[in-house]
C-alpha cells in the first residue's frame, strides 16, 4: 500500500547519507530493532510455523522514502507494520510593504543571508507495528522481534515517533519555540474501545525534539464485535508562534488529516480481532498440523498474496495447476463456450482482467440468485464435479481459483480451470492456504457486519516443466 505525495503543509528535500542512517533513539523508549525493508504487499512465508512481520523501525522507514526533493509526506505498509515519513516547516511573515507588489501586505522575513527560505524544518517519522496472536490469545508470534519489551497482547499495537533534522536559523528563535505531540485513539463504534496503554505525547523546547522517539501502544477490545477497527490520530504543534495562512502550526503526522482548510482526513487504521483461525481450529488435522493464530491486528487495506513454487515437494503439482491456469487458461478444462478465458487472481498478471483479486466467501451462507437455493460450498463443489467428469480427471480434482473464494467454479462466468493432481498435494496446498488466511487475516464476509470477504491474490514462483 504506497501513499502518494501532499503539498499541502509539508516540506520535503533529498536526504544526505548520513540523514538515511540516522536512527532516532530516545532515553526510556523501546528501540526498534532492525529489520528488512518491506514490500508492497505482503507475500506468504515459507516456513508455515512462523511469521516474519516485515516490521519497520524509524530507521528502515526512513531509508525507504523517496529522496527525490519533492514536498510532501511519504507513507507505506505491510499487513503487520506502516510507517510514515513527514517533512514540515514554517516560515516569518510581517505586515509590511511589499515591493513586488508596490501594497502593503504580508512579506516574508529576510533571513541573515538574505534568502527567503524557510525558518524552520523538521522531520517527523512515525511507525506503527500490530502483531498476531499465539494458538491460545495470551502472547504474540516472535515476541520482541521489533524491541518492544514486556507482556503484549495480539489486540495490542506499537508506535514509534521519531522527530530529527530539525533546522532553523539560531537568529529565528524556533530552537527555544515549544512543539507538542499529541496522539488519540479512535474506535470504530460504540461497542469497542481503543486505549492508549504507553502515553508517549511530549511537549518540549525543538532544540530539545531533535534526535528523539517517543514510544506509544494502544489496545483494541470489545466484549461484542470480534473484529473491529481502531484509527490513530498523531497532530505535532508549534507552539508560541503566531502562524499565518498557508503555514499552519497544527501538523498531522501520517496521510491528508482534515484541517481548516478541509484537507483529506486518512490517518493510519489497523484492524483488530478476537478471532481463532487456521488448519485445526476445527478440523480434523493431526495436533502437529494445527496452525492456530488467536487474535491479531492488521492494516487490512494491504495487498496479501498466497505465493507458491512449482518446485515445492508438496505443493508443486497444485502450483502448476495455478501456473497453467494463469498462463495458458484456454488450454485448461472446462474449455469456456465462448469468448475468451481469463482466469483472476494473478498478482502478475499483465491485464486488469487477470489481475483482479479472489475474494473470499462463507461456504456455509446461500449462494445469491441460486435457484436450488443452495450454500455456497455445495455450490462450488457441484460445479467442479460437473467439470471434472468431462473430460474424467484423474486424480484429485483440483479447481482454482479455489472453492472458498466467489470466483472459483461456482461463479458462473466459466473463468476457472480444474485438473487432476495426487491427493496428497491437494491436500497439502489446502494446509497452506488455511494458514496463509489464518496468518494474514484473510476473513469471510460476516453479515451486515463485513459483507464483502477480504480479497488477495495469488503469485506462482518457477515454470513446470514443458
Amino acid at each position: 500500500m504506497r501513499g502518494d505525495l501532499d503539498d499541502a503543509r509539508t516540506y520535503q528535500r533529498p536526504l544526505t547519507a548520513t540523514e538515511i542512517g540516522a536512527l532516532a533513539g530516545g532515553t526510556g523508549t523501546p528501540p526498534a530493532a532492525k529489520a528488512t525493508a518491506t514490500q508492497p504487499a505482503q507475500q506468504d512465508e515459507p516456513d508455515p510455523y512462523e511469521v516474519n512481520y516485515r516490521h519497520y523501525t524509524l530507521n528502515t522507514c526512513r531509508a525507504e522514502a523517496p529522496t527525490d526533493g519533492r514536498l510532501g509526506i511519504w507513507t507505506d505498509a505491510t499487513v503487520f507494520s506502516g510507517c510514515s515519513v513527514r517533512w514540515f516547516g514554517l516560515s516569518t511573515w510581517l505586515d509590511d510593504w511589499d515591493p513586488d507588489t508596490g501594497s502593503r501586505g504580508k512579506v516574508r522575513v529576510k533571513l541573515p543571508d538574505g534568502s527567503a527560505g524557510i525558518d524552520l524544518m523538521v522531520r517527523a517519522t512515525t511507525v506503527i507495528n500490530t502483531y498476531l496472536g499465539t494458538r491460545d490469545g495470551t502472547g504474540i508470534r516472535n515476541a520482541g522481534s521489533d524491541g518492544t519489551t514486556g507482556p503484549i497482547t495480539p489486540t495490542e499495537f506499537s508506535m514509534w515517533v521519531g522527530i530529527d533534522e530539525a533546522q532553523y536559523a539560531l537568529e529565528s528563535g524556533f530552537g527555544n519555540a515549544r512543539m507538542q505531540l499529541t496522539t488519540t485513539a479512535e474506535s470504530s463504534s460504540g461497542n469497542s474501545s481503543c486505549a492508549k496503554t504507553i502515553d508517549g505525547d511530549r511537549e518540549a523546547r525543538i532544540k530539545d525534539w531533535n534526535g528523539t522517539a517517543q514510544y506509544f501502544r494502544f489496545k483494541s477490545s470489545s466484549t461484542v464485535d470480534a473484529v473491529r477497527r481502531c484509527t490513530i490520530v498523531p497532530w505535532m504543534k508549534i507552539k508560541d508562534v503566531i502562524a499565518v495562512k498557508p503555514w499552519p502550526t497544527n501538523v498531522p503526522l501520517w496521510g491528508k488529516l482534515k484541517d481548516e482548510r478541509g484537507a483529506l482526513r486518512t490517518p493510519p487504521t489497523v484492524r483488530c480481532d478476537d478471532l481463532t483461525l487456521g488448519p485445526g481450529s476445527p478440523g480434523a488435522w493431526p495436533e502437529e498440523k494445527r496452525v492456530r493464530y488467536k487474535g491479531a491486528c492488521i492494516f487490512p487495506d494491504v495487498s496479501r498474496i498466497y505465493q507458491t513454487d512449482v518446485t515445492h515437494p508438496k505443493r508443486g503439482p497444485v502450483a502448476a495447476h495455478i501456473w497453467a491456469a494463469f498462463k495458458t487458461p484456454d488450454l485448461t478444462n472446462p474449455k469456456k463456450p465462448a469468448g475468451q478465458k481469463v482466469v483472476p487472481g494473478n498478482w502478475d498478471g499483465d491485464n486488469a482482467r487477470s489481475r483482479a483479486p479472489l475474494t473470499r466467501i462463507n461456504e456455509s451462507e446461500l449462494r445469491p440468485l441460486d435457484p436450488k437455493g443452495r450454500t455456497w460450498g455445495a455450490v462450488q463443489v457441484s460445479e467442479r464435479r460437473k467439470a471434472c467428469k468431462t473430460p474424467k480427471v484423474v486424480g484429485d480434482c483440483d479447481e482454482f481459483p479455489f472453492n472458498s473464494v466467489r470466483e472459483g467454479p461456482g461463479w458462473g462466468d466459466g473463468n476457472f480451470s480444474v485438473r487432476g493432481v495426487p491427493a496428497s498435494n491437494n491436500k497439502s496446498d489446502g494446509w497452506y492456504l488455511s494458514v496463509f488466511y489464518a496468518r494474514y487475516r484473510v476473513l469471510v464476509p460476516d453479515g451486515n457486519v463485513r459483507p464483502n470477504g477480504d480479497r488477495f491474490w495469488v503469485s506462482v514462483k518457477g515454470t513446470p516443466p514443458s
